[in-house]
């Protein structure tokens, strides 16, 4: 599967590539949200994963621009948030934006296991769309 890794962190970066790879996935980072659209806009990619807060374009904005183009395929846009305020979403729980998009968000640090919580969800979210589909259940 093709993915791409927005995040202005550069250890997450080559985390992120590392273990997807290691999974068997086709990696793209890029380090800002605006760079993240260009290439979007020329490559497809079966999964975004993101920060909120990135430079040249935020998240969210970078989701509401990639929902507005029109793809053959769907493409998951997952955000992830390391930082909120403490008590109001729980550890691990995933929330739905307004932007279409599902953010994993996780208290505490970042890492394998958040990767581990983003990548599962979207292996489920992509079995629930092969078996609604019928081509695999």
């Amino acid at each position: 599967m093709r993915i791409m890794v927005v995040s202005d962190d550069v250890l997450f970066g080559r985390l992120a590539r590392s273990k997807l790879e290691k999974w068997g996935h086709s990696v793209a980072v890029e380090r800002s949200g605006s760079d993240a659209f260009e290439r979007i806009k020329k490559e497809m990619f079966r999964v975004v994963i993101m920060g909120w807060d990135l430079p040249g374009m935020k998240g969210a904005e970078l989701c509401r621009r990639v929902r507005a183009m029109q793809r053959d395929r769907y493409m998951y846009l997952t955000i992830i948030m390391a930082y909120v305020k403490p008590a109001t979403v729980p550890i691990g729980r995933a929330i739905e934006f307004p932007t279409g998009t599902v953010g994993m968000v996780l208290l505490g640090g970042v890492g394998d296991n958040l990767l581990d919580v983003a990548v599962t969800e979207i292996r489920i979210g992509l079995q629930h769309q092969r078996y609604d589909a019928g081509d695999g259940g």
